[in-house]
Formats: structure tokens, C-alpha cells, sequence
């Protein structure tokens, strides 16, 4: 094309689809570029929230866990000191019984 010809309308018409054309796989190329990097760092966002909320959520579990076992193992040794206690006084019981059947005085 001579740049002093004049333009026809058909070439004119041409040559501004051609340059929508263009201006469109531009644009297109741009935002689903920029779409992608947004998604992406969307993703990662909610990842790390996501794991950070996992892992609070593990941690809390785990205090309380370990809360339920500490009070449960005081119940035992609780219970075992009692169960303890009640066996040496049986044991003194049936050695007074045992005492007063055989007519013995006491081991004391």
C-alpha cells in the first residue's frame, strides 16, 4: 500500500478488523494471564489459611486430649492408692477375725 494513495473505505474496513482482531488476542492473552496469576495466588492464600486453620484446630485437640489424660490418670492413681488402703484394711480385719475365732490375743 503507498502511504500517499488514498484509502478506500474497503481497505480502510480491512484494515480496522484486522486491528480489532489483533486487540483482541491481546487482550485475551493479557487477562488470561493475569486470571491465572490471580488464581493461582488465590489458591496458595487459601492453602496456607487452610493449613493454618488445620493445624489450630490439630493443636487445640491435642491440649484438650492431653487435659482428659491428665485428670483421668489422677482419677487412677486416686482410685489405686484407695484400692491400696482397703486391701491393708481387710487384711487387718481378717487378721482380728482370725484372731478372735482362735481365741489368740492380738499380734501387736
Amino acid at each position: 500500500m503507498d502511504s500517499n494513495a488514498p484509502v478506500t473505505r474497503t481497505e480502510l474496513r480491512a484494515e480496522l478488523d484486522s486491528l480489532e482482531v489483533r486487540l483482541e488476542e491481546r487482550l485475551t492473552d493479557n487477562l488470561t494471564g493475569t486470571m491465572r496469576q490471580i488464581e493461582t495466588n488465590l489458591e496458595e492464600r487459601l492453602t496456607d489459611n487452610l493449613t493454618g486453620t488445620m493445624r489450630q484446630i490439630e493443636t487445640n485437640m491435642l491440649t484438650a486430649f492431653h487435659g482428659y489424660a491428665r485428670v483421668q490418670q489422677t482419677r487412677q492413681h486416686t482410685t489405686d492408692v484407695i484400692q491400696e488402703e482397703l486391701r491393708t484394711r481387710m487384711a487387718a480385719l481378717e487378721d482380728r477375725v482370725l484372731n478372735l475365732e482362735t481365741h489368740r490375743p492380738p499380734s501387736n
